[in-house]
């Protein structure tokens, strides 16, 4: 009886302040919408994350010249590693399935007939593109 009673004033008190009932029932709506919203962003982020990770996969490693000072972006004035280092990793490391060099280049201007962009280029080999699961779409 006195559940009954206490939803009957609570009911009395929601009718007498709609504008107030109908601001709260807003506010709640908009806060669980916005949680949503944050919470499936971040398992999607969680789940690119962890896609570029398993595609790197757990017996491949990536070697940088100058890494470990500025990352990212690596040192661009430091040159120690030669398409040869490639070649003797390849030959020395077990286990690797792929061994592929790069080489890139930031902020270089590229111009396709009046138009003119600056651009991060990439030199890879073959390979690069089985050992991080990126494939070109075109091109």
């Amino acid at each position: 009886m006195k559940a009954l009673r206490v939803a009957l004033e609570g009911a009395r008190a929601l009718n007498q302040n709609r504008l107030r009932t109908l601001l709260m029932m807003a506010g709640t709506v908009v806060g669980i919408a916005a949680l949503l919203v944050i919470m499936a962003v971040g398992k999607g982020t969680e789940r690119k994350v962890l896609e570029r990770v398993n595609n790197f996969g757990p017996r491949a490693m990536m070697l940088i010249a100058g890494g470990g000072k500025d990352l990212p972006p690596p040192d661009l004035t430091v040159t120690t590693l030669l398409p040869s280092d490639a070649e003797a990793i390849r030959r020395e490391v077990p286990g690797l399935d792929i061994v592929t060099p790069m080489a890139w280049s930031f902020r270089m201007g590229v111009k396709y007939e009046t138009e003119q962009i600056q651009c991060v280029l990439w030199g890879v080999e073959p390979d690069w593109h089985e050992a991080y699961a990126w494939y070109m779409e075109e091109g």
